[in-house]
């Protein structure tokens, strides 16, 4: 999600976000570098490979439930203390998740909250 390649803001927060390879194992934890409609960024303490696709469950204040997703790893690369920072496009979204991100998206745009 390189800077020519952004389509939607994004909501540089701390969110958390719980994630795994869709085809299952156990879940990780991790706070959000940012999301948007389109994706979100975040650090792991390994690497997916490009094109990875995984289960999301995006942890957002103003929604009572984890938001579930799916994603795409479009890039990867060295981040601080030894992790790997990823770059996640949103697969498809369902109407719900839609729904749920927009409203989360909405509340921190009214306040200012954007990165460029």
């Amino acid at each position: 999600m390189g800077d020519e390649q952004r389509q939607q803001p994004r909501i540089q927060r701390p969110f958390m976000v719980r994630y795994r390879r869709a085809e299952g194992g156990s879940w990780d934890a991790t706070a959000l570098r940012d999301v948007s409609l389109g994706g979100v960024r975040f650090l792991t303490k390994g690497a997916f490979e490009p094109d990875a696709l995984l289960e999301l469950q995006l942890l957002l204040p103003m929604i009572k439930e984890p938001v579930p997703v799916q994603g795409r790893v479009s890039w990867s690369k060295p981040g601080p203390m030894d992790l790997v920072e990823h770059g996640v496009r949103f697969e498809p979204l369902t109407p719900e998740a839609q729904a749920a991100l927009q409203i989360a998206v909405d509340a921190f745009l009214k306040r200012g909250e954007t990165s460029s």
